[in-house]
C-alpha cells in the first residue's frame, strides 16, 4: 500500500494552465510520489492496481478526470518501482469517504 498526496488542481484535465506551469506541477507530482514509493518497504507490484480516493471534500468528481490526474504521481511510482506501467492490466478506482482538508489516494497493488 503506497499513500500519495490528493492530487493538485492543476493536473486535472479539465483546467486551464499555461503549459510551463503545468509542467512544473507534474515533475512536482511525480518526484513526491516517487518519494513515498522509496520511503514504502515491501511493495511487490503486480498487473491489478486499486486507487482508493479520499477526497478532501465531498464535491462530484468523474471517476475519468480523477484517474487522469494521477498520471504524473503513477509515473512516480512505477519509476520508484522501477517497473513498466504498461504492465498494468487493470485498474480499479474506489471512491472513499472524504479526508479533510487535504485528502490522499491510496494505491495497492491487488
Amino acid at each position: 500500500m503506497i499513500e500519495l498526496m490528493w492530487p493538485d488542481k492543476r493536473l486535472n484535465p479539465n483546467a486551464r494552465v499555461h503549459r510551463m506551469e503545468l509542467a512544473r506541477v507534474k515533475k512536482t507530482a511525480r518526484h513526491a510520489a516517487w518519494g513515498m514509493t522509496m520511503a514504502t518497504k515491501g511493495v511487490a507490484p503486480t498487473d491489478k492496481v486499486r486507487l482508493t480516493f479520499h477526497a478532501p471534500d465531498s464535491r462530484h468528481r468523474d471517476a475519468d478526470n480523477m484517474l487522469a490526474s494521477m498520471k504524473s504521481a503513477l509515473d512516480g511510482v512505477f519509476d520508484a518501482l522501477d517497473v513498466d506501467d504498461k504492465t498494468v492490466r487493470e485498474i480499479t478506482i474506489v471512491r472513499a469517504e472524504p479526508e479533510k482538508p487535504n485528502g490522499r489516494v491510496v494505491l495497492e497493488f491487488v
